[in-house]
């Protein structure tokens, strides 16, 4: 699996329970029900998961706005549905 460069240059493995942890945490504090912040926080370190494939390293920062994307739309597809 990848390798995260952080913000200041050390790096970790990637670790997908950070994702789904970040991902769950955020949806929490914007009131979503249990449900659904453990759906989307699936679906997201999932789809991370797949993104990661094949790449050796990535940062922190790059990461982090594919999580914030992939959130947004499956956010305004389910509030769509």
């Amino acid at each position: 699996m990848a390798t995260i460069v952080k913000r200041h240059g050390h790096r970790e493995r990637f670790d997908e329970r950070k994702v789904y942890g970040s991902v769950y945490a955020a949806c929490a504090s914007a009131h979503y029900r249990e449900r659904q912040c453990e759906n989307l926080a699936a679906d997201v370190s999932k789809k991370i998961k797949t993104f990661l494939r094949g790449k050796a390293t990535i940062s922190s920062n790059v990461l982090r706005k594919k999580i914030t994307s992939l959130l947004y739309v499956l956010i305004t597809f389910t509030m769509v549905m």
